[in-house]
């Protein structure tokens, strides 16, 4: 059975569920070794390895057709496109732009998109693109629909991977980054049937916005409304099932399993990863509506953390902060003379609807290439690969099968004797052998050695002529001071030790692939005058001769933020735009500046799916805010963009990064709004700039909401 992922917020109201488990809630079914005993189960638990997160590859983006990493803000040329033609003219950079359906179809071969044309029948996305001779201007896709059924099991049965390269059988190389193959394993999931699926609760399909919309109204009364939320078909699972799975899987047995969030016709399928358990109260006796046999009920109240969606991203460096939410739970738990869990009853509003899990499929079928994929990207876990286990079984299944032949044949031709002296024999040529590899080692590592040495003494060598020349240029400049020659007394010693190192260096020969390691490793320790004089003793500023560029040598440097640094790499070339965010976030102004000067594209994103704007809006750096909305790359397109989750710039500068709003932010929300912002935005939550400030008490809270009803802003 597959589930449908939904979206719901949920009603502050307190109500009860029924406390006796039927079928459909016996805890016995999900699994059948379970500890009982209230007091016997872990008051908390946490799995040892927490589950990945990822993005659950939603219906109306076209699911896995979707260009995550295409640099485009519109959205339409991410999933509208046309299927390429001649892939194999296609550079590296081009290819990392497809989407995680066609660099699969292209890996098993198929240029004809088997994965990509099911994909788009699947979503049917191609009604929503103008282009398109399928588009239909009135057909919607709900934003809420995708494959988190598929996401969630995934997320703890697999090992997270990391971005790799797969060649296909044309000799193309594919990179696959690690969304790419968190989106083929949960597409996996989604087509292959389930095994073994438990499944505890029951579905609701009440729509409870509706609902409260026709009680505000009206249309029906609140007695009317409480009787339908509490209907036989939405009583979700029990809670004591609940306590009982949730205990024993996540606290006992190191294993996750998967509730849906919400309580109504929405599912959020997600992934537990720990939990806490509170004991608020215990008493004797039983309830009206307790199950039979129960002897005393106790009140807990339960902390559970699961695990949620996140955006796209290349590598597996996603921040549990940003993946890692709570749910706070409350609820008895009906116990029986044993102390034995054998119903519960909710006293929460919130709740899970139902609980499930199921058993890893295998990779079969159109799929089986796959397991090559996830092999390699997650050969980092492993202790070592199945490909050398299986080298190493076959080696020593050759060596038995060599023994065997030679003790039959020995047995049938020869005597005794002879094979006593062959056995001496194999003696000395095995001595003979490990003697040989003994000196053949130390030989090697008499080589290691000397050559250690030699480039040691050559590169002492080199650093004392630039040296030397550093300090002749400073000599030759102030040579008519007093300071000069003073200096020139106290270090003349050192300046004929330098001058004899450099009488040596001349007679070496010239290497220029070793001045530029050493350009590196200055720039590493951003001495800028080392690099300036190596550079004119012939190193190669690019790094090309080492088989770098500007790029990969700016990425080893920009954590030091030596702005002086960061300019040289920057006129040689190298690209600003992706320390855009890491400057930011440092609040160098400096180095931002400098970033700014070279005309960065302002639209790139960071793994929540926030430009530079909406990043330092949020982070409360105004003077870097300042910078960007000064550049002259700036246009209202950039100040008007949005999150993955709807906000713009605006609503980041009054919530902040989970703050309460300063006097610093009301300079903020003033600067935005004078430069045009669209402050009637609303976020996929339906709520507005001037909604999320609405309650506050501050004084700033104040005096935004003043700005905001003197422009006209909506809640």
């Amino acid at each position: 059975m597959k589930l449908i992922v939904l979206l719901v917020c949920c009603l502050p109201i307190m109500t009860y569920a029924a406390s006796n488990w039927d079928n459909s809630n016996n805890p016995g079914l999900f699994y059948e070794k379970l500890e009982r005993a209230y007091d016997r189960l872990p008051k908390k638990g946490k799995l040892s390895t927490t589950p990945w997160s990822g993005d659950y590859w939603p219906t109306y983006k076209g699911g896995l057709t979707y260009r995550w990493s295409y640099p485009t803000r519109d959205n339409t040329q991410k999933y509208g496109y046309e299927l390429v033609k001649n892939y194999t003219e296609l550079t590296q950079k081009q290819l990392s732009y497809l989407s995680p359906a066609e660099k699969y179809d292209l890996y098993i071969g198929r240029t004809d998109f088997p994965v990509t044309n099911y994909e788009r029948n699947r979503t049917q996305i191609l009604k929503t693109v103008p282009s398109s001779s399928v588009y239909n201007s009135e057909y919607k896709i709900p934003t809420w629909e995708g494959l988190c059924h598929s996401w969630a099991p995934a997320t703890y049965q697999y090992i997270e991977p990391e971005p790799v390269y797969m060649t296909n059988e044309d000799g193309v190389k594919i990179p696959f980054y690690t969304s790419d193959i968190k989106a083929l394993l949960t597409l996996k999931g989604h087509v292959l049937p389930a095994t073994n699926q438990r499944f505890l609760g029951s579905r609701c399909y009440l729509d409870f916005k509706e609902l409260e919309k026709k009680l505000n109204n009206g249309e029906i009364t609140r007695e009317e409304f409480m009787a339908q939320i509490n209907s036989k078909s939405c009583e979700d699972v029990n809670a004591g099932a609940f306590h009982l799975i949730l205990t024993n899987r996540i606290g006992m047995k190191d294993k996750s399993f998967i509730i849906d969030i919400t309580r109504d016709a929405e599912v959020w399928n997600q992934p537990i990863e720990a939990y806490a358990v509170k004991e608020l109260s215990r008493r004797s006796g039983a309830s009206s509506d307790a199950a039979p046999g129960t002897v005393s009920e106790v009140t807990v109240q339960v902390w559970v953390r699961y695990v949620a969606e996140v955006g796209q991203h290349y590598r597996r460096t996603v921040s549990t902060k940003e993946s890692l939410k709570v749910a706070v739970y409350k609820y008895t738990l009906e116990l029986n003379r044993d102390n034995e869990i054998i119903g519960g009853n909710w006293l929460s509003f919130e709740r899970p609807d139902f609980i499930w899990d199921e058993d890893v499929p295998q990779f079969r079928g159109f799929f089986a290439p796959l397991s090559k994929i996830y092999e390699k990207s997650t050969a980092y876990a492993r202790p070592s690969s199945w490909n050398d286990k299986k080298e190493r079984i076959l080696k020593l299944g050759r060596k038995n099968l060599l023994a065997k032949k030679f003790i039959t044949s020995a047995k049938n031709e020869v005597t005794k004797s002879k094979m006593l002296s062959a056995a001496k024999k194999e003696i000395i040529k095995r001595k003979f052998v490990i003697e040989a590899a003994k000196m053949a080692l130390e030989t090697k590592i008499r080589k290691a050695k000397r050559m250690k040495f030699l480039k040691r003494k050559v590169r002492h060598n080199v650093m004392a002529d630039v040296w030397a020349k550093i300090f002749l240029k400073e000599v030759k400049k102030d040579a008519h001071s007093t300071k000069v020659k003073k200096k020139w007394h106290k270090l003349g010693r050192k300046a004929s030790v330098l001058s004899t190192s450099a009488r040596v260096i001349e007679r070496l020969p010239q290497e220029n692939r070793k001045l530029t390691e050493l350009y590196v490793e200055s720039a590493k320790r951003s001495e800028l005058e080392v690099m300036r004089g190596l550079v004119e003793e012939g190193a190669d500023p690019t790094g090309k001769k080492i088989g770098l560029t500007p790029d990969k040598i700016l990425s080893m440097v920009f954590s030091n933020l030596k702005g002086e640094i960061i300019k040289e790499f920057l006129e040689l070339g190298a690209n600003p735009t992706p320390y855009l965010h890491e400057a930011a976030k440092a609040g160098n102004l400096n180095v931002f500046k400098i970033l700014m000067s070279y005309s960065p594209e302002l639209n790139v994103t960071n793994a929540n799916a926030e430009t530079v704007l909406i990043y330092l809006a949020k982070m409360g750096k105004i003077k870097l805010l300042k910078e960007v909305i000064s550049s002259k790359q700036f246009s209202t397109e950039d100040l008007n963009a949005i999150d993955s989750k709807g906000r713009n710039a605006l609503i980041f500068a009054i919530i902040g990064d989970n703050k309460r709003p300063s006097d610093i932010r009301v300079d903020i929300v003033k600067l935005l709004i004078d430069k045009g912002i669209n402050y009637n935005q609303r976020d996929h939550y339906g709520e507005t700039a001037r909604s999320y400030v609405s309650f506050g008490k501050k004084y700033s809270h104040y005096k935004i909401r003043q700005i905001l009803k003197k422009v006209g802003a909506k809640k």
